[in-house]
């Protein structure tokens, strides 16, 4: 199994670095790519400004992912890479808009700078979920999602809600997956990456489910 983590402009270091550890500690065949999108069975995009990432890959990266998803790749989004790949806004601006894999949006982008802070995630009877029922994540500003064609893997327990918007997570999807194409899609709002060990065992999901089920080894695949 081959990863591939964007590690360009718009990425938060924080993210990206601790992505790569956990990564690196676990499987033998990671890669990180700034300006070309490698043929890799798993592509992650880490936290950081979706807006600045979809500029720098630029349309045709944009559509050559889109294209590999669609032909049976896996793509895990985590805050920002979840942004990118739901429904596009400030597209006169940005790329946003060219690589929607889940039929969802934001229903208040406007807002979207909530805050930051742990919450609590009720986990769903999902293989990703792996028998889990509750976890603590870091959440920073990551999207909430609209109802859309998608599965709920976690649902939030607690809401923050720093610039106070009239819209609430409670109850709102934090962890979804839909099929695009051939391919998987799971979006993080929160970040796995920057959790407690536990949440973390939900990237490693993730990456490696199949046909319903979780492999029963994570190191070194």
């Amino acid at each position: 199994m081959k990863i591939g983590v964007y590690s360009g402009n718009g990425t938060a270091n924080e993210s990206l670095k601790k992505i790569m550890d956990l990564l690196k500690e676990n499987f033998d065949h990671v890669v990180d790519f700034k300006d070309e999108i490698p043929e890799t069975d798993v592509l992650i995009i880490p936290g950081g400004r979706a807006s600045e990432i979809s500029n720098s890959l630029g349309k045709g990266n944009l559509q050559m992912l889109k294209s590999l998803v669609k032909d049976g790749a896996r793509y895990i989004g985590i805050c920002a890479g979840a942004y990118l790949a739901i429904g596009g806004y400030w597209e006169d601006t940005t790329l946003t808009g060219e690589i929607v894999l889940v039929e969802t949006n934001h229903p208040d982008i406007w807002n979207w700078k909530r805050g930051k802070g742990f919450v609590r995630i009720r986990l769903h009877d999902h293989p990703i979920a792996s028998g889990m029922r509750e976890v603590r994540m870091w959440y920073e500003n990551g999207p909430i999602f609209s109802k859309g064609k998608y599965d709920v893997i976690g649902e939030f327990l607690d809401d923050v809600n720093e610039c106070g918007s009239s819209i609430s997570m409670r109850k709102s999807p934090a962890i979804i997956t839909a099929k695009y194409g051939f391919g998987d899609v799971v979006l993080f709002s929160p970040h796995p990456e920057l959790s407690e060990e536990q949440a973390q065992k939900l990237l490693f999901n993730a990456i490696i489910f199949q046909g319903g089920k979780v492999c029963s080894s994570m190191r070194k695949i």
